[in-house]
């Protein structure tokens, strides 16, 4: 009877049968996942997350804009008021405020601490004042324009667009 016993043990008898069942259990696990669909769900909830980040970058960049690049009032008041003054003292009108005169150069010295202050409050690596006159063309959609732009830059660690200031 001995024999018989240690032949045939409880761990033998329950070997097969628990085999069977993790390999089923396998089987199905691996056909849920292949055919139940898990993949293709797995690659849209990819795609919503990406489309998420992209729509939360944008919020992001337009938040942005809105608050700190395009804050140009306050600066754009005191560089006119400073044009306003340099063309009364120098007896001239907007029109005649182009890179040939003499004094442009002045205006600029007197305008380009408020611009590079304005370039760091704005977090900004560029502003560009654009002056009338004939020595420059800008060129945009509706064609191209007698106008002179200058371009003052600063280097930042941060990349972000140009400020643009038009003296009208």
């Amino acid at each position: 009877m001995k024999a018989k016993g240690r032949k045939h043990s409880i761990m033998r008898r329950m070997w097969i049968p628990l085999s069977f069942v993790m390999i089923l259990q396998s089987v199905l696990f691996g056909g849920s996942i292949l055919w139940g669909g898990t993949i293709d769900r797995l690659e849209q909830n990819s795609f919503e997350i990406l489309n998420e980040r992209v729509t939360n970058r944008k919020n992001y960049l337009e938040n942005e804009m809105i608050q700190r690049w395009s804050d140009l009032a306050a600066a754009e008041t005191l560089i006119n008021q400073k044009v306003s003054n340099m063309l009364e003292q120098n007896q001239a009108v907007y029109s005649a405020l182009t890179a040939e005169e003499e004094w442009t150069s002045e205006l600029l010295e007197l305008i380009s601490p408020d611009l590079l202050h304005l370039m760091r409050r704005n977090f900004v690596t560029g502003a560009f004042v654009v002056f009338n006159g004939d020595t420059g063309f800008l060129h945009l959609k509706v064609g191209r324009l007698p106008l002179t732009p200058v371009y003052i830059f600063g280097i930042q660690t941060q990349c972000q667009p140009h400020l643009i200031i038009r003296i009208l």
